[in-house]
């Protein structure tokens, strides 16, 4: 959740020092609005917290509660 932006740089970092790529660019895009997210919330779609206060992806899960927004790629 949220690690793509270093993710993209880890791995560009890791392709020049390896010598395969002479120059990387790194990109993050955010592709899900707060309208979505408000609407996916107004239906209940997303999953609640737990009593720890975590949110937990459990999709194949009996007890699961929604499931969380996440980056699609």
């Amino acid at each position: 959740r949220e690690a793509g932006a270093l993710s993209a740089v880890r791995r560009a970092a890791q392709l020049i020092a390896s010598g395969t790529a002479d120059c990387a660019l790194a990109g993050v895009v955010d592709h899900a609005s707060p309208v979505l997210h408000a609407v996916l919330d107004r239906f209940d779609a997303l999953a609640r917290p737990d009593a720890d206060g975590t949110e937990t992806a459990r999709p194949f899960d009996r007890n699961r509660n929604g499931f969380l927004l996440g980056e699609g790629a």
